[in-house]
Protein backbone atom coordinates (compact mmCIF):
# COMPACT_ATOMS: atom_id res chain seq x y z
CA UNK A 1 0.00 0.00 0.00
CA UNK A 2 2.76 2.44 0.95
CA UNK A 3 4.70 1.59 -2.21
CA UNK A 4 1.60 2.19 -4.33
CA UNK A 5 1.05 5.61 -2.72
CA UNK A 6 4.65 6.68 -3.34
CA UNK A 7 4.46 5.44 -6.93
CA UNK A 8 1.33 7.56 -7.34
CA UNK A 9 3.17 10.57 -5.93
CA UNK A 10 6.08 9.85 -8.31
CA UNK A 11 3.79 9.74 -11.36
CA UNK A 12 1.96 12.93 -10.35
CA UNK A 13 5.14 14.86 -9.51
CA UNK A 14 7.00 13.94 -12.70
CA UNK A 15 3.85 14.36 -14.80
CA UNK A 16 3.27 17.87 -13.50
CA UNK A 17 6.96 18.67 -14.05
CA UNK A 18 6.76 17.49 -17.67
CA UNK A 19 3.86 19.73 -18.65
CA UNK A 20 4.68 22.86 -16.65
CA UNK A 21 5.65 24.92 -19.77
CA UNK A 22 2.03 24.67 -20.93
CA UNK A 23 0.54 26.28 -17.80
CA UNK A 24 2.82 29.27 -17.16
CA UNK A 25 1.96 32.78 -18.32
CA UNK A 26 1.58 32.91 -22.10
CA UNK A 27 4.33 35.53 -22.54
CA UNK A 28 7.03 33.58 -20.70
CA UNK A 29 8.84 30.37 -21.55
CA UNK A 30 11.58 28.76 -19.47
CA UNK A 31 11.95 31.92 -17.40
CA UNK A 32 12.31 34.25 -20.40
CA UNK A 33 9.81 37.00 -21.28
CA UNK A 34 8.89 37.42 -24.93
CA UNK A 35 6.37 39.57 -26.86
CA UNK A 36 3.21 37.71 -27.96
CA UNK A 37 4.22 38.33 -31.57
CA UNK A 38 6.97 35.73 -31.05
CA UNK A 39 4.76 33.09 -29.39
CA UNK A 40 5.00 30.78 -32.43
CA UNK A 41 8.74 31.21 -32.86
CA UNK A 42 10.29 27.89 -33.76
CA UNK A 43 12.76 28.04 -30.85
CA UNK A 44 9.92 28.46 -28.33
CA UNK A 45 7.61 25.80 -29.74
CA UNK A 46 10.38 23.24 -30.14
CA UNK A 47 11.74 23.93 -26.66
CA UNK A 48 8.34 23.29 -25.04
CA UNK A 49 7.76 20.10 -27.02
CA UNK A 50 11.26 18.75 -26.49
CA UNK A 51 11.22 19.53 -22.76
CA UNK A 52 7.95 17.64 -22.25
CA UNK A 53 9.20 14.71 -24.34
CA UNK A 54 12.53 14.49 -22.48
CA UNK A 55 10.94 14.64 -19.02
CA UNK A 56 8.20 12.12 -19.94
CA UNK A 57 10.81 9.74 -21.35
CA UNK A 58 13.02 10.16 -18.31
CA UNK A 59 10.05 9.54 -15.99
CA UNK A 60 9.15 6.37 -17.89
CA UNK A 61 12.75 5.13 -17.67
CA UNK A 62 12.61 5.91 -13.96
CA UNK A 63 9.53 3.68 -13.58
CA UNK A 64 11.34 0.84 -15.32
CA UNK A 65 14.40 1.28 -13.09
CA UNK A 66 12.19 1.27 -9.99
CA UNK A 67 10.45 -1.97 -10.93
CA UNK A 68 13.68 -3.72 -11.97
CA UNK A 69 15.59 -2.77 -8.81
CA UNK A 70 12.56 -3.46 -6.59
CA UNK A 71 12.26 -6.96 -8.05
CA UNK A 72 15.90 -7.98 -8.52
CA UNK A 73 17.77 -6.11 -5.77
CA UNK A 74 15.32 -5.22 -2.99
CA UNK A 75 12.77 -8.06 -3.38
CA UNK A 76 10.04 -5.45 -2.80
CA UNK A 77 11.22 -4.66 0.73
CA UNK A 78 8.89 -1.79 1.57
CA UNK A 79 11.24 0.70 3.22
CA UNK A 80 14.06 0.23 0.70
CA UNK A 81 11.71 0.49 -2.30
CA UNK A 82 10.14 3.71 -0.97
CA UNK A 83 13.59 5.25 -0.45
CA UNK A 84 14.53 4.22 -4.00
CA UNK A 85 11.36 5.83 -5.42
CA UNK A 86 12.21 9.08 -3.63
CA UNK A 87 15.80 8.99 -4.93
CA UNK A 88 14.68 8.34 -8.52
CA UNK A 89 12.07 11.10 -8.24
CA UNK A 90 14.70 13.58 -7.03
CA UNK A 91 17.01 12.51 -9.86
CA UNK A 92 14.27 13.15 -12.43
CA UNK A 93 13.62 16.58 -10.90
CA UNK A 94 17.32 17.49 -11.01
CA UNK A 95 17.64 16.43 -14.65
CA UNK A 96 14.42 18.30 -15.51
CA UNK A 97 15.86 21.48 -13.98
CA UNK A 98 19.07 20.95 -15.99
CA UNK A 99 17.02 20.66 -19.20
CA UNK A 100 15.11 23.79 -18.18
CA UNK A 101 18.40 25.66 -17.74
CA UNK A 102 19.56 24.59 -21.20
CA UNK A 103 16.41 25.90 -22.88
CA UNK A 104 16.45 29.04 -20.72
CA UNK A 105 19.89 29.97 -22.03
CA UNK A 106 19.02 29.02 -25.61
CA UNK A 107 15.81 31.11 -25.69
CA UNK A 108 17.47 34.05 -23.95
CA UNK A 109 20.33 34.00 -26.45
CA UNK A 110 17.90 33.93 -29.40
CA UNK A 111 15.88 36.76 -27.84
CA UNK A 112 18.97 38.98 -27.57
CA UNK A 113 20.30 38.12 -31.02
CA UNK A 114 16.99 38.81 -32.79
CA UNK A 115 16.04 41.77 -30.55
CA UNK A 116 12.47 40.57 -29.99
CA UNK A 117 11.42 43.68 -28.07
CA UNK A 118 13.05 46.11 -30.49
CA UNK A 119 9.97 46.62 -32.68
CA UNK A 120 7.25 46.75 -30.01
CA UNK A 121 6.03 49.23 -27.42
CA UNK A 122 6.20 47.85 -23.88
CA UNK A 123 3.14 48.44 -21.68
CA UNK A 124 2.41 47.35 -18.09
CA UNK A 125 -1.27 46.72 -17.35
CA UNK A 126 -2.49 47.03 -13.74
CA UNK A 127 -6.24 47.16 -13.07
CA UNK A 128 -6.80 49.08 -9.83
CA UNK A 129 -10.51 48.21 -9.84
CA UNK A 130 -9.89 44.45 -10.05
CA UNK A 131 -9.61 44.13 -6.26
CA UNK A 132 -13.32 44.80 -6.02
CA UNK A 133 -13.81 41.47 -7.80
CA UNK A 134 -11.13 39.62 -5.85
CA UNK A 135 -12.76 36.49 -4.37
CA UNK A 136 -9.91 35.29 -2.16
CA UNK A 137 -10.89 33.92 1.24
CA UNK A 138 -11.30 36.58 3.96
CA UNK A 139 -8.25 37.11 6.17
CA UNK A 140 -10.09 36.11 9.34
CA UNK A 141 -10.46 32.55 7.99
CA UNK A 142 -6.71 32.20 8.46
CA UNK A 143 -6.41 34.19 11.67
CA UNK A 144 -8.84 31.81 13.43
CA UNK A 145 -6.47 28.93 12.67
CA UNK A 146 -3.85 30.44 15.00
CA UNK A 147 -6.02 29.35 17.93
CA UNK A 148 -5.14 25.70 17.26
CA UNK A 149 -1.46 25.82 18.36
CA UNK A 150 -2.51 27.76 21.48
CA UNK A 151 -5.17 25.19 22.36
CA UNK A 152 -2.75 22.33 21.64
CA UNK A 153 -0.11 23.86 23.92
CA UNK A 154 -2.61 24.35 26.76
CA UNK A 155 -3.91 20.81 26.31
CA UNK A 156 -0.41 19.29 26.48
CA UNK A 157 0.48 21.37 29.54
CA UNK A 158 -2.74 20.36 31.28
CA UNK A 159 -1.96 16.67 30.70
CA UNK A 160 1.81 16.97 31.16
CA UNK A 161 1.87 14.13 33.72
CA UNK A 162 0.33 11.73 31.17
CA UNK A 163 2.97 12.39 28.52
CA UNK A 164 5.56 9.63 27.92
CA UNK A 165 9.11 10.13 29.20
CA UNK A 166 10.37 9.82 25.61
CA UNK A 167 8.65 12.15 23.12
CA UNK A 168 8.69 10.63 19.60
CA UNK A 169 9.92 12.97 16.86
CA UNK A 170 10.45 10.59 13.94
CA UNK A 171 8.68 7.50 12.59
CA UNK A 172 9.85 4.77 10.22
CA UNK A 173 7.92 3.44 7.25
CA UNK A 174 6.04 1.02 9.49
CA UNK A 175 4.66 3.86 11.61
CA UNK A 176 6.88 3.06 14.60
CA UNK A 177 8.76 5.80 16.44
CA UNK A 178 12.54 5.48 16.08
CA UNK A 179 13.82 8.84 17.40
CA UNK A 180 12.88 10.49 20.69
CA UNK A 181 13.39 13.56 22.87
CA UNK A 182 13.48 13.54 26.66
CA UNK A 183 10.30 14.82 28.22
CA UNK A 184 10.64 18.44 29.32
CA UNK A 185 8.84 21.69 28.68
CA UNK A 186 10.92 22.56 25.62
CA UNK A 187 10.22 19.24 23.88
CA UNK A 188 6.50 19.54 24.66
CA UNK A 189 6.48 23.12 23.39
CA UNK A 190 8.07 22.02 20.10
CA UNK A 191 4.91 20.53 18.60
CA UNK A 192 2.61 23.57 18.98
CA UNK A 193 5.51 25.90 18.11
CA UNK A 194 6.18 24.16 14.80
CA UNK A 195 2.45 24.18 14.05
CA UNK A 196 2.43 27.92 14.78
CA UNK A 197 5.34 28.49 12.40
CA UNK A 198 3.72 26.39 9.65
CA UNK A 199 0.53 28.42 9.98
CA UNK A 200 2.60 31.61 9.92
CA UNK A 201 4.20 30.55 6.63
CA UNK A 202 0.84 29.55 5.15
CA UNK A 203 -0.78 32.81 6.28
CA UNK A 204 2.25 34.70 4.96
CA UNK A 205 1.81 33.16 1.50
CA UNK A 206 -1.92 33.97 1.55
CA UNK A 207 -1.48 37.53 2.83
CA UNK A 208 1.44 38.21 0.50
CA UNK A 209 -0.64 37.07 -2.47
CA UNK A 210 -3.56 39.21 -1.29
CA UNK A 211 -1.29 42.30 -1.19
CA UNK A 212 0.24 41.65 -4.60
CA UNK A 213 -0.72 43.58 -7.70
CA UNK A 214 -3.22 42.17 -10.19
CA UNK A 215 -1.40 42.49 -13.50
CA UNK A 216 -2.98 41.72 -16.87
CA UNK A 217 -1.67 41.16 -20.38
CA UNK A 218 -1.76 44.17 -22.66
CA UNK A 219 -3.33 42.28 -25.58
CA UNK A 220 -5.88 40.41 -23.44
CA UNK A 221 -6.45 42.72 -20.51
CA UNK A 222 -9.91 41.72 -19.28
CA UNK A 223 -9.59 38.00 -19.97
CA UNK A 224 -6.13 37.72 -18.39
CA UNK A 225 -7.21 39.64 -15.27
CA UNK A 226 -10.28 37.41 -14.96
CA UNK A 227 -8.02 34.37 -15.20
CA UNK A 228 -5.67 35.78 -12.57
CA UNK A 229 -8.56 36.57 -10.22
CA UNK A 230 -9.78 33.01 -10.56
CA UNK A 231 -6.31 31.63 -9.90
CA UNK A 232 -5.91 33.87 -6.82
CA UNK A 233 -9.25 32.62 -5.51
CA UNK A 234 -8.30 28.96 -5.77
CA UNK A 235 -4.80 29.60 -4.48
CA UNK A 236 -6.35 30.99 -1.29
CA UNK A 237 -8.38 27.77 -1.00
CA UNK A 238 -5.22 25.76 -1.59
CA UNK A 239 -3.36 27.56 1.21
CA UNK A 240 -6.32 26.99 3.54
CA UNK A 241 -6.44 23.25 2.80
CA UNK A 242 -2.66 23.09 3.31
CA UNK A 243 -3.00 24.82 6.68
CA UNK A 244 -5.84 22.51 7.75
CA UNK A 245 -3.84 19.42 6.78
CA UNK A 246 -0.96 20.61 8.99
CA UNK A 247 -3.39 21.24 11.84
CA UNK A 248 -4.92 17.75 11.56
CA UNK A 249 -1.49 16.08 11.38
CA UNK A 250 0.08 17.95 14.31
CA UNK A 251 -3.10 17.80 16.42
CA UNK A 252 -3.18 14.04 15.99
CA UNK A 253 0.46 13.80 17.07
CA UNK A 254 -0.34 15.87 20.16
CA UNK A 255 -3.40 13.80 21.07
CA UNK A 256 -1.40 10.59 20.58
CA UNK A 257 1.07 11.78 23.24
CA UNK A 258 -1.74 11.96 25.80
CA UNK A 259 -3.97 9.12 24.58
CA UNK A 260 -1.49 6.35 23.90
CA UNK A 261 -4.02 4.11 22.14
CA UNK A 262 -3.94 6.59 19.24
CA UNK A 263 -0.22 5.99 18.73
CA UNK A 264 -0.63 2.59 17.05
CA UNK A 265 1.65 2.23 13.99
CA UNK A 266 -1.33 1.60 11.70
CA UNK A 267 -2.95 4.85 12.82
CA UNK A 268 0.30 6.77 12.41
CA UNK A 269 0.80 5.45 8.88
CA UNK A 270 -2.82 6.21 7.97
CA UNK A 271 -2.48 9.81 9.16
CA UNK A 272 0.82 10.43 7.34
CA UNK A 273 -0.38 8.76 4.15
CA UNK A 274 -3.62 10.75 4.32
CA UNK A 275 -1.60 13.94 4.71
CA UNK A 276 0.53 13.08 1.66
CA UNK A 277 -2.51 12.01 -0.36
CA UNK A 278 -4.47 15.20 0.38
CA UNK A 279 -1.56 17.42 -0.60
CA UNK A 280 -0.95 15.42 -3.78
CA UNK A 281 -4.61 15.72 -4.80
CA UNK A 282 -4.64 19.45 -4.11
CA UNK A 283 -1.51 19.83 -6.26
CA UNK A 284 -3.24 17.99 -9.12
CA UNK A 285 -6.30 20.21 -8.69
CA UNK A 286 -4.13 23.35 -8.69
CA UNK A 287 -2.36 22.21 -11.87
CA UNK A 288 -5.71 21.61 -13.58
CA UNK A 289 -7.09 24.97 -12.43
CA UNK A 290 -4.02 26.85 -13.59
CA UNK A 291 -4.18 25.17 -16.99
CA UNK A 292 -7.86 26.11 -17.33
CA UNK A 293 -7.13 29.69 -16.30
CA UNK A 294 -4.40 29.79 -18.92
CA UNK A 295 -6.93 28.63 -21.56
CA UNK A 296 -9.47 31.33 -20.65
CA UNK A 297 -7.89 33.76 -23.05
CA UNK A 298 -5.99 33.94 -26.29
CA UNK A 299 -4.29 37.21 -27.03
CA UNK A 300 -5.48 39.34 -29.92
CA UNK A 301 -2.04 40.45 -30.96
CA UNK A 302 -1.58 44.16 -31.61
CA UNK A 303 1.55 44.56 -33.71
CA UNK A 304 3.21 47.32 -31.69
CA UNK A 305 2.21 46.39 -28.11
CA UNK A 306 3.80 43.93 -25.70
CA UNK A 307 4.01 43.42 -21.95
CA UNK A 308 7.01 44.88 -20.14
CA UNK A 309 10.23 42.88 -20.39
CA UNK A 310 11.25 42.44 -16.74
CA UNK A 311 13.89 39.73 -17.18
CA UNK A 312 16.47 41.94 -15.46
CA UNK A 313 14.68 41.32 -12.15
CA UNK A 314 14.73 37.53 -12.52
CA UNK A 315 17.69 35.25 -11.89
CA UNK A 316 17.48 32.33 -14.32
CA UNK A 317 13.71 32.64 -14.21
CA UNK A 318 13.61 31.23 -10.66
CA UNK A 319 14.37 34.08 -8.26
CA UNK A 320 12.71 37.50 -8.44
CA UNK A 321 14.11 40.63 -6.76
CA UNK A 322 12.70 44.09 -7.49
CA UNK A 323 12.72 46.75 -4.76
CA UNK A 324 10.49 48.99 -6.89
CA UNK A 325 7.73 46.38 -7.00
CA UNK A 326 5.37 46.47 -4.01
CA UNK A 327 4.14 42.94 -4.73
CA UNK A 328 5.17 40.23 -2.28
CA UNK A 329 4.34 37.36 -4.65
CA UNK A 330 4.45 36.98 -8.42
CA UNK A 331 3.28 34.17 -10.65
CA UNK A 332 6.02 31.60 -11.10
CA UNK A 333 7.80 31.32 -14.42
CA UNK A 334 8.28 27.60 -13.92
CA UNK A 335 6.07 25.75 -11.51
CA UNK A 336 2.70 26.06 -9.85
CA UNK A 337 1.61 29.00 -7.77
CA UNK A 338 3.65 32.07 -6.90
CA UNK A 339 7.19 33.04 -6.02
CA UNK A 340 8.59 35.56 -3.51
CA UNK A 341 9.80 39.03 -4.39
CA UNK A 342 13.09 39.09 -2.47
CA UNK A 343 13.25 42.85 -2.93
CA UNK A 344 10.25 43.35 -0.64
CA UNK A 345 10.79 43.37 3.13
CA UNK A 346 7.41 41.73 3.72
CA UNK A 347 8.69 38.60 1.97
CA UNK A 348 11.18 38.03 4.78
CA UNK A 349 8.69 38.83 7.56
CA UNK A 350 5.89 36.65 6.21
CA UNK A 351 7.80 33.61 4.94
CA UNK A 352 11.57 33.63 5.56
CA UNK A 353 11.53 34.62 9.27
CA UNK A 354 9.30 31.73 10.46
CA UNK A 355 11.48 29.24 8.58
CA UNK A 356 14.57 30.62 10.34
CA UNK A 357 12.77 30.45 13.70
CA UNK A 358 11.88 26.79 13.08
CA UNK A 359 15.52 25.97 12.35
CA UNK A 360 16.71 27.83 15.46
CA UNK A 361 14.06 26.14 17.62
CA UNK A 362 15.09 22.73 16.29
CA UNK A 363 18.73 23.41 17.16
CA UNK A 364 17.85 24.66 20.66
CA UNK A 365 15.70 21.62 21.39
CA UNK A 366 18.52 19.36 20.24
CA UNK A 367 20.98 21.16 22.53
CA UNK A 368 18.63 21.11 25.54
CA UNK A 369 18.03 17.40 25.12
Amino acid sequence: MIIAIFLFIYVVTTGVQAFLPSVVKSTTAFGVTFPPQQSQHVVLTQAKKNYSKFVCLLSFIGIIVIFVLATVVFQWHEEQVVIMIIVVMLFVQIVAVSIYMYFHKKINRTKQQENWFGQVKQVRVVDLTARQRDAMLPTHFYLVLFLFPVVLFLYLMRHYALLPDAIPIHFNFEGKADQFLHKNYSSVLALPFFLLMQLWVTFGMFYGLKRSAIVGLVNAKEASITAQLRLRKYMSYYFFVLAMSFILLVSYMGLALVHHTLAKPTYVMAIFMGFAFINTLTTIALFSIKKRCRMLYEQDIVSNLADVDDDQYWWLGFVYCNRKDSSVFLEKRLGLGWTLNLGNTWSYILVVLPVILMIVMGILIGVLN
